[in-house]
This record gives structure tokens, C-alpha cells and sequence, in this order.
């Protein structure tokens, strides 16, 4: 979970190669998309683009249209626009045609086969999400050295994917043998295990179990407190939290909390992105619920102006 420290070796891994292959290689290539995969979990969004641009160069340049490191960048280049959904899924559903044609047996090809059940999920194509994630999960059970944190994402995507299609229970019991195995293997105060608490306890919540629910996610948000941890975690743990503070009504409590997300997001791709427009539209109902209802039309008026700004692929 130290990512940064993490990426500052992929970085000079990197450089490492190239000074020992030279500018156009493919292992630099593959290096650079490790590193923008890293990069992206930091927020480090300029050096992310630099990187995955320098990769996809390199492979062009020297022809590798079918190699582990052009799949390895199509599934870096799927993280970096996550929410850009033809071309997300476009980009993962290349990277997972070209190891199973090319390289079957690679130990990167679960990695894909999640990134690729990520971007399904993104376009709404639930039960191709849980397929893609189901497969990723059983090639990692087959390897012994097999990423805990993909192990631990491929179980919560799962989860996310079963309870969107209304299958409750199956859901509540994958969320709790994930819980408990990265606390097995991570320890509390883990990324993946607050990704966990925050997204089990928002399920819990919709599913009537508050008691629990507010257990996971007041903890979850305790542990940011107690060390340090990157961008995303914190907003993940954040939304989910508020979420939860919105639908119980508590909307004063809430005030602070979305004025802040909305800050952060409003300087995400100059504000080109569909969680602003979610927050807006939550900072609508919050507003409503305090009776403020010319602000929170406000509100409105802003999210659905940010939302007409989006391209089809941003939305």
C-alpha cells in the first residue's frame, strides 16, 4: 500500500531499462505502463499521460502491435481514462484479445481480465463485468504468488457487480470474505481494506443494516486519519460517506463534506468528469433537504450544465 514509494522504483526501473536497451525497446515500453499504472493510483495525472505517451511511441516505432508490453500498456491506457467508456472498454477488450491469443499463460493476464471488468461495469454490462472478474479470480487462485491487492479488487468488483444486479445475498457474502481476507493479509490501515469498508459499508447501508454500515465506514475514515494515504482512497472512503450522511437526512453534517469533494473535482480535467456531476446533484438534495430550495437549484442548474459539457464518452 505505499504507493508512492512504489512508484518512485517503477520510475527508475524505467529509466534503468532504457539506459540499458535504449530509447525504443518494448521492456521500456512495458516499464513506462507499469509506471503510469502507478502513477495513477498517486493522482500524478501529468507524468501518468507523459509516460503512457512515451510507451505507446516506443511500441508504434518499432512496430509491436501483439506483445505483452502493447497489452500491458492497452490495460494502462484503460485505467489512466477510466471513465472514458467506448474507448475504456475498447482499450481493455484489446489488451485481453492479445493475451488470449498470444500469451495465455502471462501472470499479468489476470490484471487485464480485471481492468476489462472494470470497464464493463462502467458501460452498464453488469453480467460481462462479473464474468470478466470471475475469470481474473480464477487464474489468480491457480498461482501461489498471486497479487493480494488484485485478489482483494477482483472479489470487491465482484461484489459491486452482484449487488447492482440485485443479487443481495451473494453479494453481502462476497463483501465479507473480502473484508476478511485483506484484513488477513493487509491489515487495517491498508488501502485495499479501506476500499472495502467503504464500499461494504454504503452496500450495508442501502441494504437497512446501518448499525454495521456506519461501523465500516466511520472506521474506514478514522484510518485516514492514522496515516497517509493517496488521493483516491481517501476520496473513495469520502463519497461513500457522504452518501451515506445524504440518505439518512443528515444533511448538515454532510455541508462540509461535499463543498470539499466538489473542490477537488472541479480540478480534475477542468471539471470534465461525471463525479462532479454526481456531487452537484447531491449537493441539489442536500440543499433541498435543508430547505434551501433557490441554492439547490442552483445545484442543479450546475450539474446539468457540467453534464451537457461532458463528451458521450465522459458520461
Amino acid at each position: 500500500g505505499l504507493d508512492p514509494q512504489s512508484a518512485e522504483f517503477d520510475g527508475r526501473r524505467a529509466q534503468a531499462l532504457k539506459q540499458a536497451f535504449g530509447p525504443r525497446d518494448a521492456r521500456v515500453a512495458a516499464a513506462l505502463a507499469q509506471y503510469a499504472k502507478r502513477l495513477d493510483q498517486v493522482g500524478r495525472d501529468d507524468e501518468q499521460r507523459r509516460a503512457l505517451d512515451e510507451a505507446g511511441a516506443i511500441l508504434d516505432a518499432i512496430g509491436d502491435q501483439h506483445s505483452e508490453a502493447r497489452a500491458q500498456w492497452l490495460e494502462a491506457m484503460a485505467k489512466a481514462d477510466a471513465q472514458a467508456g467506448a474507448k475504456t472498454l475498447a482499450w481493455a477488450e484489446e489488451a485481453v484479445a492479445i493475451y488470449r491469443r498470444h500469451h495465455p499463460q502471462s501472470n499479468s493476464f489476470a490484471s487485464a481480465l480485471n481492468r476489462l471488468g472494470i470497464a464493463r461495469t462502467q458501460v452498464e454490462d453488469l453480467a460481462g463485468a462479473e464474468a470478466a472478474f470471475i475469470e481474473s479470480l480464477e487464474r489468480l487462485r491457480q498461482d501461489p504468488q498471486a497479487n493480494v491487492s488484485l485478489l482483494v479488487t477482483g472479489n470487491l468488483m465482484i461484489a459491486g457487480a452482484q449487488a447492482r444486479q440485485h443479487k443481495i445475498v451473494a453479494a453481502e457474502e462476497t463483501y465479507r470474505r473480502t473484508l476478511a481476507l485483506t484484513l488477513q493479509r493487509s491489515g487495517a490501515l491498508h488501502v485495499d481494506t479501506l476500499y472495502v469498508q467503504a464500499w461494504f459499508g454504503w452496500f450495508l447501508h442501502r441494504s437497512s443494516r446501518r448499525d454495521e454500515a456506519w461501523s465500516l465506514l466511520l472506521a474506514a475514515d478514522q484510518a485516514l486519519t492514522q496515516a497517509s494515504f493517496p488521493p483516491f482512497t481517501d476520496n473513495n472512503v469520502k463519497a461513500n460517506l457522504l452518501y451515506a450522511l445524504v440518505a439518512e437526512g443528515r444533511f448538515d453534517e454532510a455541508e462540509p463534506l461535499l463543498d470539499m469533494m466538489i473542490v477537488r473535482f472541479q480540478k480534475i480535467a477542468d471539471g470534465k468528469n461525471w463525479l462532479l456531476v454526481n456531487f452537484l446533484r447531491q449537493q441539489a438534495l442536500q440543499r433541498l433537504g435543508q430547505g434551501r430550495v433557490a441554492q439547490a437549484e442552483q445545484s442543479l442548474a450546475e450539474a446539468w450544465r457540467r453534464h451537457d459539457e461532458l463528451t458521450p464518452e465522459q458520461r
